[in-house]
């Protein structure tokens, strides 16, 4: 939940550039993920929604998978890294140019857990 102001942010500067569909991992998530964002939310019980994410390769919740309309490569699984650690101009930018837009620095640094 933390992510979902940032990530809302995001979709609001992108002015339309961007689409966030929400697809919830637990029936009770649904609105809690979903509501109040402009996100569209694919629905718990919607009958591809298992399939989507298998064929999106989800291995983590929340993900943010950045696919490129046009052509429907993906660009990034990595989304959620690349929206923290860039500003929505210039992620639109890289993306455009069909780059994942991420922060090698903050990918690898949110991958170590120093205690």
């Amino acid at each position: 939940l933390r992510f979902r102001p940032i990530l809302t942010d995001f979709i609001q500067q992108s002015h339309s550039e961007c689409t966030c569909i929400c697809i919830p991992n637990h029936e009770d998530n649904q609105d809690l993920l979903c509501g109040g964002t402009g996100f569209s939310c694919l629905s718990w019980s919607h009958p591809n929604r298992t399939a989507l994410l298998q064929l999106l390769s989800v291995s983590e919740v929340p993900s943010v998978i950045v696919i490129e309309n046009a052509t429907g490569r993906r660009l990034t699984d990595k989304g959620m890294i690349a929206v923290e650690s860039n500003g929505a101009q210039e992620l639109l930018k890289r993306w455009r140019r069909q780059e994942t837009g991420q922060n090698w620095t903050k990918t690898i640094q949110s991958g170590c857990r120093i205690s």
